[in-house]
């Protein structure tokens, strides 16, 4: 489930309304984390393979 940046998300949210800002900014910027590395994962194997448009 690490590699799901909604369930990091979720909880962020639910922290955040129960007052926990510490533990909810940490796991907010985990789910940042997270998405950043697929974003940046689909972009470099687009990339590589040739699939992106010019």
């Amino acid at each position: 489930m690490f590699l799901i940046p909604g369930i990091p998300m979720i909880n962020s949210i639910v922290d955040l309304v129960h007052g926990h800002i510490i533990t909810g900014q940490g796991r907010a910027m985990q789910a940042i984390v997270i998405s950043m590395a697929i974003a940046m994962g689909i972009t470099l194997s687009s990339a590589l393979l040739g699939a992106l448009i010019p």
